[in-house]
């Protein structure tokens, strides 16, 4: 569970707020959804690069 939340978590906040358009105008909910989707990405690079 932890795993599928530390590889997800980015995606799911923003297609989340873009589907409810849950606080969709706040700067700073945008600059933690694009921070989390950068980890969530980088995360996953590291597992296929190391895990091989």
């Amino acid at each position: 569970m932890l795993v599928e939340t530390l590889l997800a978590g980015g995606f799911g906040a923003i297609l989340a707020g873009m589907l409810v358009h849950h606080k969709t105008r706040k700067w700073y909910f945008w600059l933690s959804w694009i921070i989390g989707l950068f980890v969530d990405v980088s995360l996953i690079y590291l597992m296929l690069k190391y895990l091989k």
